[in-house]
């Protein structure tokens, strides 16, 4: 873990992801890549302090358009 070998009060991680599926339809269940939709995205999270919450910035892109996130979680 490189946070901790550096002494200061701010953690920052950048995250990027890549998302692939599909919708079945109802009735026949048919394993097939067609119809298939793709996403991604990005962001960033940030921990002021060791034991406080993080904030989090992320976007998503895909089929439907942007969506753009912020959330702030508490560390367990």
């Amino acid at each position: 873990m490189l946070y901790a070998l550096v002494p200061c009060g701010l953690r920052t991680v950048a995250v990027g992801f890549v998302d692939v599926g599909r919708v079945f339809p109802p009735g026949g269940f048919r394993l097939t890549t067609d119809g298939l939709k793709v996403g991604g995205g990005a962001g960033v999270l940030v921990q002021l302090l060791a034991e406080t919450a993080i904030l989090g910035f992320t976007t998503a892109w895909g089929p439907d358009g942007l969506t753009l996130y912020a959330h702030w979680q508490w560390p367990f």
